[in-house]
């Protein structure tokens, strides 16, 4: 339980997982229309500011102001992408500090379960939200030893094969896999934890996808590509 219940938090991973290819404008801009009180410029621009984590800020302004599902994963996506909370006397900002602003190819709209209940998907919440300080080589280096089927290790070569959004892949693999608990996904001769989709969310958030291999060089399916 991070937000109040496994219920809202499993709504706002899946409000995650819908804007997770979204512009910073088009999120930055809903929070500053919704709740323009933590947007304020000159506020992240002091000297006297203390870092806040994701929890703790999206806690200290819902002492105030009421937060919807959609705005707490509005602030999620943000954060992974670099936006952070500061604290101001009593009032939290949040604000952009050498933020990433990825552009994402035209996928067809996917909406992966990401865990077969609820309980699944609040401790994928949690683990995403530790994501944020963490840079993409030890996310993507992180996924890759602990789980070696995942994906073809050349990071960064490029095939001809098909683009997919990460949400697709998830998608495609619980078609064929299944949640054996609510800590391991087994998919044909390797398990996945939560925090390895929390790992693979947070990638596509900041601009990864993955390219097909073709037959002949590949040891699996797709490798992951950044959009930049």
């Amino acid at each position: 339980m991070i937000f109040g219940d496994n219920a809202a938090d499993a709504q706002i991973l899946r409000n995650i997982v819908d804007f997770s290819t979204k512009s910073n404008q088009f999120l930055y801009t809903n929070l500053s229309s919704s709740l323009p009180e933590i947007i304020d410029s000159e506020e992240c621009r002091g000297d006297s500011i203390s870092p806040m984590s994701i929890k703790d800020g999206i806690d200290f302004i819902k002492r105030n102001e009421k937060l919807s599902n959609a705005e707490i994963s509005y602030v999620v996506v943000l954060c992974i992408r670099g936006y952070k909370f500061r604290k101001v006397m009593e009032k939290a900002f949040l604000c952009e500090e050498k933020a990433i602003d990825p552009t994402f190819e035209r996928f067809p709209t996917m909406k992966p379960s990401v865990g077969s209940n609820d309980n699944i998907k609040a401790e994928i919440l949690k683990a995403l939200l530790e994501t944020d300080d963490k840079d993409n080589e030890i996310l993507s280096k992180t996924l890759l030893r602990s789980v070696p089927g995942l994906f073809e290790k050349s990071l960064g070569v490029l095939y001809t094969g098909r683009f997919i959004s990460i949400s697709e892949w998830i998608k495609e693999k619980e078609k064929e896999g299944k949640w054996i608990s609510d800590e391991v996904f087994s998919y044909k001769s390797y398990n996945m934890m939560p925090w390895a989709f929390s790992n693979l969310l947070a990638l596509q958030i900041r601009g990864y996808y993955l390219q097909e291999i073709p037959e002949q060089y590949k040891d699996n399916d797709y490798v992951l590509v950044h959009t930049g």
